[in-house]
């Protein structure tokens, strides 16, 4: 037993020295390479048209437009989730909303003495118009019964949609009830909208005598809407908005998803030349939804045409927490029609 134990012993030694002796007549292993999770430089553009008319949700992950929808197509967005009771405007169409301070429906038939609110562009739910219209609770609100008048605001000529007066009556077990009519108390109606977890929102149209719409995709499955929205502008010297300087202004750009996505300016880089390091290594604003925004072009009144920035870079990362780099290239068709950005970007 012994003497098969030392032969044994022997004969890997004898291999172990020949494998050191002579490691050119081995096989060299193959190196492991990581995965490569960095995408191609990819370009995308969006046909909004002249008129800006229309809403384009986008996934980056498949560089396809998700849906589309026109922008008139809704009025509302009843906000979804466990714990979500805000309710927000449609700022592409200019839309302002006024609460009245009284619970009286009947007595509200006009609209003098309207103090106007809108929603911040950042798309903060705690600086909406409509604001905090009841107690919330364990996923319930309890209604104030406060009667809001909605402007509905323009379409793309600047001819107004009309007014409506509206009472947030309640949510309970997931239901959104709320009750509305013209201003003259015609069409009084109530209408149930109920929550979807699958969304970030659930939309309603007054039209039509008032319908629950489709609009964004579900929550997972875009990362940007290219829109038109509402931006308030300053006269204020140093930018600082004044209580008499506010200007409500329609401008066109890119809204990121309240879900999951966030961005950043990043220009201190050539856009071919920003790597992952640099996105890991920026911070990202996790709130704001209108961080790319609309000022990655302006209007060159010399050359009456819109220039875009293509050194203005941004950081984004997507709804399943990929990052990209992104930029704008180009704000026209390739007949000349303008409302057509164009922009490339890559997963790093």
């Amino acid at each position: 037993m012994h003497q098969i134990s030392n032969c044994r012993l022997q004969a890997l030694l004898f291999a172990f020295f020949s494998m050191m002796l002579f490691p050119a007549c081995l096989k060299e292993e193959d190196p492991v390479t990581p995965p490569d999770f960095q995408g191609n430089v990819e370009t995308a553009q969006i046909p909004m048209g002249n008129n800006y008319e229309k809403q384009f949700f986008f996934d980056l992950e498949t560089n396809q437009i998700v849906s589309s929808n026109y922008k008139k197509d809704w009025d509302l967005g009843f906000e979804c989730g466990l714990e979500g009771y805000h309710i927000i405007l449609n700022s592409s169409k200019l839309m302002f909303a006024w609460n009245t301070e009284t619970t009286d429906f009947g007595t509200i038939t006009g609209i003098e003495g309207a103090v106007w609110k809108w929603d911040a562009a950042s798309g903060n739910l705690d600086s909406t118009a409509i604001g905090e219209w009841g107690d919330y609770t364990d996923g319930n609100v309890n209604s104030y019964n406060k009667v809001y008048i909605i402007d509905r605001g323009k379409d793309a000529t600047g001819t107004g949609y009309g007014y409506k007066k509206i009472v947030f009556e309640s949510l309970k077990e997931n239901q959104y009830t709320f009750r509305w009519a013209n201003l003259d108390g015609s069409g009084e109606d109530t209408f149930l909208i109920k929550k979807d977890n699958d969304y970030s929102f659930m939309y309603f149209s007054f039209d039509n005598g008032g319908e629950r719409k489709n609009i964004a995709p579900e929550k997972n499955k875009w990362d940007l809407v290219f829109t038109q929205y509402t931006h308030i502008f300053s006269e204020s010297p140093d930018n600082i908005p004044q209580p008499d300087t506010l200007i409500p202004y329609i401008v066109t750009g890119v809204l990121q998803n309240h879900y999951n996505v966030a961005a950043a300016e990043f220009s201190s880089k050539p856009f071919h030349d920003i790597t992952l390091e640099d996105a890991l290594n920026v911070a990202l604003n996790e709130q704001d939804i209108d961080v790319i925004g609309y000022d990655w072009k302006f209007f060159n009144f010399n050359q009456v045409s819109y220039t875009v920035l293509s050194s203005r870079n941004y950081i984004v990362r997507d709804t399943d927490g990929y990052l990209y780099k992104l930029h704008f290239v180009d704000f026209y068709s390739s007949t000349g029609e303008k409302g057509y950005p164009k922009f490339e970007f890559q997963r790093l």
